[in-house]
């Protein structure tokens, strides 16, 4: 961790998060140990400093996006919604974002509303999906709705398409 923050060598940096990536794919409760120690949250650090470095951006997306497809829990799950993964990948929804990283952000997010709705059904009666939710505040549904016109790459003109059918299934 201290390399990634203190170094302002970007080829370091992304080295450091690529390692951080092939972490967020592990267990349930390496998961939980990244979220415990914060990890998640200094990469966004790291990520907002970036100027626009494509390889930070890239191995970042994969440190956010990463997590979601593992079999975690819902103390995991509520950990990477406080500390801001989800929010941070709708934020990457963008036009100018490049495609490969598109598609790994909607992969996450696509996850992401999946554990949201275990998340969903275990509270009280009447709860609604945090992950679907969070999108809805932050016109996640514009960002997809734009990408899915406008984009050059079919397969995240497809993967907007079905994140867009996912936000409205769960009205």
């Amino acid at each position: 961790m201290t390399c990634m923050k203190s170094s302002e060598l970007a080829s370091v940096q992304k080295e450091c998060i690529w390692s951080l990536s092939n972490l967020a794919v592990g267990s349930s409760k390496l998961v939980q140990k990244m979220a415990d120690l914060r990890v998640f949250e200094d990469v966004i650090g790291v990520l907002h400093q970036s100027n626009g470095d494509e390889g930070i951006i890239r191995e970042s997306a994969y440190v956010l996006a990463n997590p979601w497809s593992t079999p975690m829990g819902t103390d995991a799950t509520k950990a990477l919604m406080d500390q801001g993964v989800v929010k941070e990948m709708i934020e990457l929804l963008a036009l100018d974002t490049p495609e490969k990283v598109l598609k790994v952000v909607m992969d996450g997010l696509k996850d992401a509303v999946k554990k949201g709705m275990v998340l969903q059904i275990t509270a009280k009666e009447g709860a609604v999906n945090p992950v679907v939710s969070l999108m809805r505040q932050m016109d996640a549904h514009g960002r997809l709705e734009g990408l899915s016109s406008a984009s050059s790459d079919v397969g995240v003109r497809s993967m907007a398409n079905t994140l867009l059918n996912a936000l409205t299934l769960d009205e």
